[in-house]
C-alpha cells in the first residue's frame, strides 16, 4: 500500500495499526523508492519508518537497483540542480571577492592620494 497524507495521519494517531495485518504485508512509497516488509513486529517498525520527518518527500534513501525509472530521473534532476546551484554560489563568492578587493584598492589609493596632497602642501616642491 502507498502512504498518502491521510494514512500518515492515521499512523500518527495509532488508528491505522489496529486494522492492518502486518504479518504478510509490506509498505512502500508511491514512487517506488523504498519498501519495507513489516512482518510480526510490523506495527512498531512501520510506525518508526513512516513517521520520520521527510517534508512530504520520500527521496531520503539512496538509489537502489529496484528503483523505478521516474524515481531515478527525479533523483538525477535534483542532483543536477544541486551541482548547478553550487556552481552559481562559487561564481557569486568569486565576484564578491573581486568587488571586495577592488574596494580595498580604491580605499588605499584614496588614502595614498590624500597623504600625498598633505605632504606636498606642507613640503612644496622647490626647483
Amino acid at each position: 500500500m502507498t502512504l498518502s497524507a491521510e494514512y500518515r495521519q492515521q499512523i500518527a494517531d495509532g488508528s491505522f495499526f489496529k486494522t492492518f495485518n502486518f504479518t504478510d504485508n509490506y509498505l512502500y512509497c508511491a514512487c517506488d523508492v523504498w519498501s519495507i516488509a513489516t512482518g510480526p513486529e510490523g506495527a512498531e517498525k512501520a510506525k518508526k519508518h513512516v513517521l520520520q520527518p521527510w517534508d512530504d518527500s520520500c527521496f531520503y534513501f539512496p538509489y537502489s537497483p529496484k528503483m523505478s525509472c521516474p524515481t531515478a530521473k527525479e533523483l538525477e534532476r535534483r542532483a543536477a540542480n544541486r551541482r548547478e546551484a553550487e556552481k552559481d554560489r562559487k561564481l557569486t563568492r568569486r565576484a564578491f571577492w573581486v568587488a571586495f578587493t577592488a574596494l580595498v584598492v580604491s580605499i588605499l589609493a584614496t588614502l595614498a592620494n590624500l597623504l600625498w596632497n598633505i605632504w606636498t602642501h606642507f613640503h612644496p616642491f622647490k626647483p
